[in-house]
């Protein structure tokens, strides 16, 4: 049997004392985010797996050995792929109304509030660990898409398929 996970890289905020993964429990909780896009891009996220999963097959057959993540390395990435492009395209603002989700957008994000790391720092950087620093919160005037308040949990989304 295999499974499929949808979440974060485990890594600490930038600002607060919680982690990706403390914030991905939250707005799963609080909005269904991993929810909603699950069940918005099924049957992509179907497609690709089954592509996978036949060149797995075609691998038994030729009696060599399967690693489960290297045989699904592709569509985890397609699938991570698109629930980075779900959130920063607002693609989420749209189906939540789709699925009756409440408070999407984010009140942050109407205001514009975000999170501005110090120079050289970015949240790519702050993710892989090759570079963390200081920053502040900004309110700039126009809104902003949701659940992207420094970039840090945006850029450590995570599919899996074990």
């Amino acid at each position: 049997m295999i499974k499929l996970g949808l979440g974060v890289n485990d890594v600490p905020e930038p600002y607060g004392n919680k982690s990706t993964y403390e914030v991905g429990k939250e707005l799963e909780k609080n909005y269904g985010l991993f929810s909603m896009f699950y069940n918005h891009e099924k049957k992509d996220i179907a497609d690709w797996i089954s592509k996978d999963a036949a060149v797995g097959l075609e691998m038994m057959m030729a009696g060599q050995d399967v690693d489960i993540a290297k045989v699904f390395a592709v569509s985890s990435e397609e699938i991570t792929d698109k629930m980075h492009k779900f959130i920063t395209s607002q693609e989420v603002e749209r189906v939540a109304s789709i699925y009756g989700e409440q408070g999407i957008p984010t009140q942050a994000a109407l205001e514009g509030r975000s999170y501005r790391f110090e120079k050289g720092v970015t949240a790519k950087r702050w993710v892989k660990g090759t570079k963390r620093g200081k920053g502040k919160e900004y309110l700039k005037r126009a809104a902003r898409p949701s659940f992207i308040y420094s970039g840090v949990f945006e850029a450590s989304l995570k599919a899996e398929i074990k």
